[in-house]
């Protein structure tokens, strides 16, 4: 025994014996407790090792998917990955992936679908149930949503697939474009258009913009007046952008009788007090942009309201200001539907220092391709108190079934058209002159 050893040896047997036993029990116990944390933090680590491979941006998806399953073997994102892969050629193998990740995250409703999906031709009422379980589980997900759309489709369940395309658009607007398509093919196949009343009865964020997109996009107007009459009978009240759609769309087609009624339809008591020939040719109601009304297109330098002044048949009169701005002015005007034959048109103007080279005028035309000229007003220039003007005019028999009085700039270039100043109208009205 070397000197050390015989030194320090009754302290090493110490340790060894009574109290120094107990030093190194303590290091067991230590060891013992590092193996337990160990033990226990193990599925966490792995967990998160296959979390971190399942959002490696840079790898596919499904090598991302085998990274996770290689630390975590039953991640439900991951199993899910795989079986959306296999669904079409190893469906079995899909559904069994599916049946582990909902039985480790019974909310994930894309599985639920997709193996609803799976199911339908060998056990349709289980995936039937599987479908409501989704729509439950995720009703605001565009992705659950459109899948669960396809699968209603695939089970003749017209209904059923409109709602779940509905609810995917309302949740991802971006999805229109593709949408919008597949409804407007819905409302032009009579057989089932029907299954549109689902999102007719409550009109989504975005049916007014469908039906603007079906408007534009029909070289028949049938689709578009089969919605109107869906909408017009069910749900809530037509809102103002769905008449202004549908009556333009009738114009535009020129079904002029049509046009004319659903315009009506939309009047309260008190415009239709200013009907005639000639609508609100007093200008005591607003100028509504609609129909058979008065129509104003905002234009740089100009602005038109109705105002009260002295002079006036009822409380208002209409006001237009010039700025001193070249511009050809021609953007108040109404649609007009007057029968073939002679009628005279009849107002009354003030004018506040409107100059200019040229002036103002009222036109009468056609709205056919050659906007036929039917008749014009005297030129409106310099300043005058109120005053009567006339014009008399002939509605043709053939190719004139609508036309439009147009308030216009006058001028042979467009210097000439540069005005500045004011002017007032008031009791503009249409009678039709007997023979």
């Amino acid at each position: 025994m070397t000197k050390s050893a015989q030194r320090h040896g009754p302290a090493i047997a110490a340790g060894l014996d009574g109290g120094g036993r107990s030093r190194w029990a303590g290091w067991g116990w230590r060891l013992s407790v590092v193996g337990v944390v160990l033990l226990v933090s193990w599925p966490v680590v792995t967990r998160n090792l296959g979390q971190y491979f399942l959002l490696d941006g840079d790898a596919d998806p499904e090598v991302r998917a085998h990274k996770t399953l290689a630390w975590a073997p039953e991640q439900p994102e991951a199993l899910y990955i795989l079986a959306a892969r296999e669904a079409s050629k190893d469906p079995q193998t899909a559904a069994r992936r599916l049946s582990t990740v909902l039985w480790k995250n019974p909310a994930h409703g894309r599985a639920a679908v997709l193996l609803a999906a799976l199911m339908q031709q060998t056990e349709a009422d289980r995936a039937d149930q599987l479908a409501e379980l989704a729509a439950q589980i995720e009703p605001a997900d565009a992705a659950v949503q459109q899948q669960l759309a396809s699968y209603w489709f695939e089970r003749g369940q017209m209904e059923r697939a409109v709602a779940h395309w509905s609810a995917a658009l309302t949740a991802d607007p971006s999805r229109r474009k593709a949408l919008f398509k597949t409804f407007l093919e819905i409302a032009k196949a009579p057989a089932v258009r029907a299954a549109l009343r689902v999102v007719v009865a409550d009109p989504p964020p975005w049916w007014e913009d469908f039906f603007s997109y079906v408007a534009r996009n029909t070289a028949d107007v049938e689709p578009l007046q089969a919605l109107y009459d869906m909408r017009r009978t069910e749900g809530p009240p037509l809102s103002d952008k769905e008449r202004r759609i549908f009556i333009e769309r009738l114009m535009q087609d020129g079904y002029w009788q049509a046009a004319y009624v659903a315009w009506l339809s939309g009047l309260d008591g008190a415009a239709r007090r200013g009907l005639g020939l000639l609508f609100n040719g007093g200008f005591e109601s607003p100028l509504s942009n609609m129909g058979f009304g008065w129509h104003v297109r905002p234009v740089k330098g100009v602005t038109v309201r109705r105002e009260h002044t002295y002079g006036v048949g009822g409380e208002k009169a209409l006001h237009l200001v010039f700025q001193d701005e070249r511009l050809v002015f021609h953007h108040l005007e109404q649609p007009l539907r007057l029968d073939p034959g002679t009628h005279r048109l009849r107002g009354r103007v003030r004018i506040d220092s409107l100059l200019g080279r040229g002036g103002l005028r009222w036109e009468l035309r056609c709205r056919n391709t050659e906007r036929t000229l039917l008749g014009a007003s005297d030129r409106f220039v310099g300043t005058s108190e109120w005053h009567a003007f006339t014009i008399d005019f002939e509605v043709p028999v053939v190719g004139c079934s609508g036309q439009v009085l147009r308030l216009v700039s006058t001028g042979k270039r467009v210097y000439d058209h540069k005005l500045k100043g004011g002017i007032w109208f008031d009791d503009l009205s249409i009678r039709r002159e007997l023979p």
